[in-house]
């Protein structure tokens, strides 16, 4: 089977409970957990009996030391092209454990299992791993697909509030960019009810996780069409690198700047745009920074979409429909501190 079509059939992708479903997909081979601090506290009990490397939270566990740790404690235990690296917990951990199973006997399984809003609906799906490096988010990383991420919402229930916003920002540009009804039902819901009813709330996840990949599914090395899923992520990632809040909050900001770029450049709807916003301030998510301009810019300067001096931008035609549009820098930059200074009131 192609990885295309094993997407596409969304057979890597399952909805149960995690001890279970993990059990049957691994069976008796050798397994290594990787989770971080935060998440082996607040479910130690998951963790008893099992072989687990516990990494310190927060992004800046992604570098190289601790990658060169993970690689060590694999071939400290003995594994082999059989051995299972089971990845549970957000982001974070699925980056850089991910990219040490791509490296270690030049690939073993990896199986995730997102403990996070924003790792079930974007960053356990999809293939992506990385380590920061000089200052740049996952600047050093490669593609490659899990075997499998489970999708456990039992994992939430530990989530402190600030952890589901962050996840929702990622849900609100799954809706932009594909299936705007995701916004439709989240205007009619609010994070205490999210966090309360579960059925609802797994088909929220559901719609958010079918929208990653159908669109991992066309393009899954981000050849083309895959970029549109980086909505909000030009400035978001120059906001979290500046500010050190975290990726949904700084990808609610940089919507924002792209929902305006697209009034400018393709006359997007006013009144949508009000209501992302609206959507936006529901859910606590930030609309705006302080961040000085020029620095911003030159955070921009290190984006992995910059090629032949012009900037691959996602923006949005209509509702649902998000495109490509390259800009020459200059012409982005005069653009961008346009809408800069009219969000933050600048003269």
């Amino acid at each position: 089977m192609t990885l295309e079509t094993q997407i596409q059939e969304r057979s890597s992708v399952f909805f149960e409970e995690s001890a279970f479903g993990f059990q049957r997909l691994a069976g008796k081979r050798q397994v290594l957990w990787i989770t971080d601090q935060h998440i082996y506290d607040t479910n130690n009990l998951f963790f008893e009996g099992r072989e687990v490397m516990v990494l310190p939270a927060g992004e800046a566990t992604k570098n190289f030391q601790q990658l060169e740790e993970i690689l060590l404690r694999l071939q400290t235990i003995g594994a082999d092209k059989q051995t299972v690296l089971a990845v549970a917990g957000g982001g974070m951990v699925s980056d850089i454990a991910g990219l040490a199973a791509a490296l270690y006997m030049r690939g073993i399984e990896t199986v995730y299992l997102p403990t996070s809003v924003l790792a079930m609906v974007d960053a356990a799906l999809g293939g992506k791993t990385a380590i920061n490096f000089g200052g740049i988010k996952n600047l050093l990383g490669v593609i490659r697909q899990p075997s499998a991420v489970i999708i456990d919402t039992g994992w939430l229930k530990t989530l402190p509030d600030s952890e589901w916003r962050n996840g929702l920002a990622e849900v609100i540009k799954h809706g932009c960019i594909r299936e705007p009804g995701i916004l439709q039902v989240l205007h009619h819901h609010n994070l205490e009810t999210m966090q309360t009813d579960t059925a609802w709330l797994q088909q929220l996840i559901r719609s958010a996780v079918t929208v990653k990949w159908e669109v991992v599914a066309q393009d899954p090395h981000e050849k083309g069409m895959r970029k549109i899923l980086n909505f909000g992520h030009t400035v978001g990632h120059a906001v979290e690198a500046e500010t050190g809040i975290p990726h949904g909050q700084a990808v609610a900001v940089g919507m924002v700047y792209a929902l305006h770029l697209s009034a400018l450049e393709y006359g997007l709807d006013a009144a949508f745009i009000d209501s992302v916003l609206s959507l936006l301030h529901r859910y606590r998510l930030p609309v705006k920074t302080d961040v000085p301009f020029e620095t911003l810019w030159k955070a921009i300067l290190f984006d992995k979409k910059k090629q032949d001096g012009q900037l691959a931008y996602i923006l949005l035609e209509v509702p649902g429909k998000a495109i490509i549009r390259y800009f020459e820098l200059d012409e982005l930059r005069t653009k961008l501190e346009a809408i800069h200074n009219q969000m933050c009131g600048a003269v």
